[in-house]
């Protein structure tokens, strides 16, 4: 790590590991995905998850496989309106899940934490604290939450209220349109 980038574990991706990055996608935007994933260590972090399963594949775990995001970065997880009008934070983009190591979650959260705090040029120090700090939350939230019933579990909410977050009271649909960026989507 000389030279302030991680290496890779083992060999690289093959082009099948990228290809696979690409399956049910509309062929004619995958040109597009490719320039946006090239914009930014970030940009290609969010756009690479099957990339980051295949080198997390080959790294410990303790065995233990349960029902992962597959892609949970800190771009994942925001505010949203349950049915009943409540605002919660939790985590919003499921079309990377899959049965895996738990592990897996929380090693691309703390990836994306790192690679967007280097983006945003806070020194190597505050990484590691932003990472630590991240790591200490889930760990306890985890020893709070294995003791808690399955139907606890289900009803559990993270309101942005309780964690002091400004969200909007009342959604306005004219004011909530945002104007056309002229950009496909990538998906």
């Amino acid at each position: 790590m000389a030279s302030g980038r991680p290496s890779p574990i083992g060999q690289t991706p093959s082009s099948a590991c990228w290809l696979a990055g690409n399956a049910g996608r509309q062929e004619r935007l995958i040109a597009l995905r490719m320039q946006r994933m090239a914009e930014s260590p970030f940009a290609f972090l969010r756009g690479s998850a099957t990339v980051m399963a295949w080198d997390l594949a080959k790294s410990p775990s303790i065995g233990h496989n349960v029902i992962i995001d597959g892609d949970a970065h800190i771009n994942n997880f925001g505010l949203f309106r349950m049915p009943r009008q409540d605002v919660v934070f939790d985590l919003n983009d499921f079309d990377e899940t899959l049965v895996g190591p738990w592990e897996w979650d929380l090693k691309r959260l703390s990836a994306s934490i790192n690679v967007a705090a280097r983006e945003n040029d806070v020194d190597a120090a505050g990484r590691e604290r932003a990472v630590r700090s991240a790591c200490a939350a889930y760990r306890t939230s985890m020893a709070e939450l294995w003791r808690m019933s399955p139907y606890d579990l289900w009803q559990m909410r993270s309101y942005a209220s309780a964690l002091h977050m400004d969200a909007p009271t009342k959604l306005d649909a004219a004011k909530s349109k945002r104007p056309s960026s002229g950009r496909s989507s990538a998906r």
